[in-house]
């Protein structure tokens, strides 16, 4: 089904090709913004089999490339970045943790003793994409992560903003919850000052995070005032939506989201919780607790 969805938005799905040498493995790897190479020791290998069937949820156009070697060579030439693991896959990207363009070549190893085609896509997804990728004002490969980001099958979090620079406090929190949703920076420009393509891209999104029926004119005078956050889960299952809070209740929202896939507001559920513990605290002692919320 999974596959049907991006055939439908991107074309065909991607693939993967076999590398013979290690001069082809090391062209290979500098070639593209982001490279997954897979080191099999045997084409009858089911490691291969899940590896060919992961790269096969990512759309060809996206930003990343996929190989595999059987070749003793190529596996001896990585044995440092495997740490002497086999099977063992390894990600290879050319930006930092921002998706600030770097000469520094990054890579990832994925360690997952669960070696399964759902746990290697999310690694793979994880590790091809910036913290926070933004959507607005980018283009060619910029563009490419976001899309890649929204697709990834783990709970997402929308920073709808008016400035066009990712939010600090966001970036800490999409730093501390690596691996386990997907972050975006949504760029919402002032009226006259986006391209008609980009215009269309923020409308889309504030369509899927806020609902079809929501008046967009409406959100975005709203977010020209207070930054929104929205979190979702794939296929909708549930929403919630807060506006700018502190850095704590931030993450507070993003751990309870990432648990329950609360319909109701994660933040809500997270500070009921903490009041009741106050509450609690400050009947026992008889006293004020320091902190009240």
């Amino acid at each position: 089904m999974r596959a049907i969805v991006l055939f439908a938005l991107f074309g065909a799905t991607s693939g993967s090709t076999e590398v013979k040498t290690v001069k082809d493995a090391i062209f290979l790897t500098k070639a593209k913004d982001v490279v997954v190479m897979g080191l099999f020791e045997s084409k009858k290998s089911d490691e291969l089999k899940v590896f060919k069937a992961a790269s096969k949820t990512f759309p060809t156009v996206a930003p990343v490339d996929f190989s595999y070697s059987f070749s003793p060579e190529v596996i001896e030439r990585y044995a440092e970045e495997t740490q002497g693991r086999s099977p063992a896959v390894l990600v290879f990207r050319r930006f930092d943790e921002e998706g600030k363009p770097k000469r520094k070549q990054y890579t990832f190893a994925f360690d997952g003793d669960d070696f399964t085609e759902e746990a290697l896509a999310n690694f793979i997804f994880k590790s091809s994409i910036p913290l926070v990728p933004s959507v607005g004002n980018v283009q060619g490969e910029q563009k490419m992560r976001w899309q890649l980001a929204m697709l990834s099958r783990l709970p997402k979090f929308l920073f709808f903003s008016a400035e066009d620079a990712i939010n600090q406090d966001f970036l800490e929190c999409a730093r501390s919850h690596w691996g386990e949703a997907t972050f975006l920076h949504v760029f919402v420009a002032p009226q006259g000052h986006e391209s008609d393509d980009e215009q269309a891209t923020t409308n889309g999104l504030l369509q899927v995070a806020f609902g079809q029926e929501a008046d967009k004119d409406e959100l975005r005078r709203e977010i020209r005032k207070n930054d929104q956050i929205v979190a979702m889960d794939e296929l909708d299952k549930a929403r919630s939506s807060i506006k700018w809070v502190s850095k704590e209740d931030l993450d507070t929202f993003a751990t309870e989201f990432i648990r329950w896939r609360s319909p109701r507001s994660a933040l809500d559920l997270a500070l009921d919780g903490t009041k009741k513990k106050v509450k609690k605290n400050k009947k026992k002692k008889g006293k004020k607790p320091e902190t009240e919320l």
